[in-house]
């Protein structure tokens, strides 16, 4: 490809086309970053300047991880590949960071808040992610919101949140531990049903819950994506919880209704539990052998 075409590669009309970016130049790359998604169309997109060597060229220059999330960005336009989303996290600790860094690498716009504004702030400088000053204000524009804080803490950010959350896609992280790792039992549910009667205008899915922070940011293990289990009583929040886990490495299952958040919840507990008793490293995952989804009985 000469450099002319280079120059005026239409990274920026992707999104209303149906055919892919036709140049993954460094070039296009960071109009894509800069841009966010792609979305301008082609006779809009300018042909960018040649600069000379000198500071300011080198004050364009964008990261790794800028040029990865205009990749992942370029990738998820394409037709088939998936939606990029727009992802509230309401908590920066090693939780909230892990998915904003899978999320992110995924192509979604992520906004983290966390109860100490400048810990999300230092997050998101890690991550890629935008910070807020508070879960109010991340909630605003996000068709989904994790809920990545500690169970103790729940109460407190939905009667933050309060009717914010109507609508939208409710994602539950949390887990009621005891430090004996064993799991607090509220009426014989879930720590997921609670949280939809505490809001029962979100749409909530139990999601994540039972994979450490570490297998959140990088759902890999000797090679092989473990499982996403998603429980939820929405066929929306479920179908956009599935593919949440996709687009950052899981392989989705579809584990049913709300009330299984109960056994995946239990999941949680027997896989914290086995690393304290067996002195593991806490890197370990679950995934279903036999016939799956993504492998059929013959």
């Amino acid at each position: 490809m000469s450099a002319s075409q280079r120059r005026s590669s239409p990274i920026a009309s992707v999104a209303s086309t149906t055919s892919p970016p036709t140049s993954w130049h460094p070039s296009a790359l960071r109009d894509a970053a800069r841009d966010g998604l792609p979305h301008r169309r082609a006779h809009e997109a300018r042909a960018p300047r040649r600069p000379s060597r000198s500071r300011s060229h080198r004050s364009q220059r964008l990261s790794l991880g800028e040029y990865s999330r205009a990749f992942a960005r370029c990738l998820f336009a394409v037709p088939g590949l998936g939606e990029a989303m727009n992802i509230a996290i309401i908590g920066a600790g090693n939780v909230g960071g892990a998915l904003a860094k899978s999320s992110v690498r995924a192509g979604h716009k992520v906004t983290l808040s966390a109860k100490d504004p400048a810990h999300a702030e230092a997050k998101a400088k890690e991550t890629g992610a935008r910070a807020v000053h508070s879960a109010s204000d991340a909630v605003k524009a996000a068709d989904v919101v994790i809920l990545a804080v500690p169970y103790t803490a729940v109460d407190a950010v939905l009667d933050e949140l309060g009717d914010a959350l109507a609508g939208k896609v409710l994602i539950d992280v949390t887990n009621r531990m005891k430090r004996d790792a064993m799991a607090e039992s509220v009426d014989g549910s879930s720590a997921a049903e609670q949280i939809q009667k505490k809001a029962p205008k979100a749409k909530v899915a139990k999601a994540f819950n039972y994979a450490f922070a570490s297998k959140q940011a990088d759902p890999k293990v000797d090679g092989q994506s473990i499982d996403g289990y998603v429980a939820s009583d929405d066929a929306d929040a479920k179908k956009t919880t599935l593919e949440l886990a996709r687009s950052i490495g899981f392989r989705p299952i579809d584990a049913g209704p709300l009330a299984m958040a109960r056994a995946l919840e239990a999941m949680a507990i027997l896989n914290i539990a086995l690393q304290i008793q067996n002195g593991w490293p806490w890197q370990s995952g679950f995934k279903l052998i036999g016939p799956t989804p993504d492998k059929k009985a013959s």
